[in-house]
């Protein structure tokens, strides 16, 4: 009995020791879960990674695109920038903390393409929010109507909410891909027409066609403006034939007709 008793008091110990240290156990998991979303409201950015010229342009952090529909994605990407030279990036985040996905968008352009050509796609799964976001460099060399209307037909794939987000990022992605290409295109077409060596010849050909058309033009009006003055001259002033008069070496006096018989005609 007295050894049960004091093994039965030896485990009480034990029991009351495992609750008195469970306790701090709680506390400081509390902590810890706090301190984490305070963290996250004060806004402590996540770390961007550089993205090398060999890297892959789909950062998919949210895991939102299968395997397969990824690799056919960077491939697409890799080949629109070895045909335009542009990169189109696209970034998927769980959640973007202390800032919106617009500025997270910048910080990915300005940290991946400081002084490059290209555009980023970034979508923060936690608010469902998106953002397009072109370099500076897009603006310089694009017209601005046309990446306006890129941007926006791609945003509104991105807003379908219908369908699967996998999907989506697809077509805006391949939407982007679609209207730069095509911009680009239509800069070559022009670029290959108007070449500095001929386009300056062609500046000077077409002066000289304005001038030869401006000297003609010019003849033509006043050759018309002499006719039209000789014409208004014999309108007010014509010419008239006026016959011999008698009295008036200059056409004054009667004219009268005087009858002659052959006797009385003046030798």
């Amino acid at each position: 009995m007295p050894g049960s008793l004091a093994g039965s008091r030896i485990n009480m110990g034990s029991k009351r020791h495992s609750r008195t240290n469970s306790v701090p156990a709680v506390w400081r998991l509390a902590a810890l879960v706090s301190l984490f979303f305070c963290l996250r409201a004060i806004g402590v950015a996540e770390p961007v990674d550089r993205a090398e010229p060999g890297s892959g342009v789909v950062r998919d952090g949210a895991h939102i695109l299968p395997d397969d529909q990824r690799t056919a994605l960077d491939e697409a990407l890799r080949a629109f920038r070895d045909s335009t030279g542009c990169s189109l990036f696209v970034a998927t985040a769980t959640f973007v903390s202390g800032k919106s996905i617009r500025d997270h968008a910048h910080e990915l352009a300005d940290t991946w393409m400081p002084d490059g050509l290209g555009v980023v796609l970034a979508y923060d799964r936690s608010s469902s929010s998106h953002a397009i976001v072109p370099t500076e460099a897009m603006w310089r060399k694009y017209p601005t109507p046309g990446l306006v209307e890129a941007f926006r037909e791609a945003a509104a794939v991105l807003q379908e909410d219908k369908q699967p987000l996998g999907d989506r990022l697809m077509r805006g992605s391949k939407v982007l891909i679609k209207r730069i290409g095509t911009l680009d295109r239509q800069l070559r077409r022009q670029g290959q027409v108007l070449v500095p060596g001929r386009e300056r010849w062609l500046g000077i050909a077409f002066l000289g066609f304005l001038i030869t058309g401006a000297i003609v033009a010019a003849t033509l009006i006043g050759f018309i403006c002499r006719r039209d003055a000789a014409q208004s001259v014999l309108h007010f002033f014509p010419a008239v034939e006026v016959a011999p008069r008698f009295g008036a070496p200059h056409g004054g006096g009667v004219i009268a007709e005087i009858p002659f018989t052959r006797q009385q005609q003046p030798e």
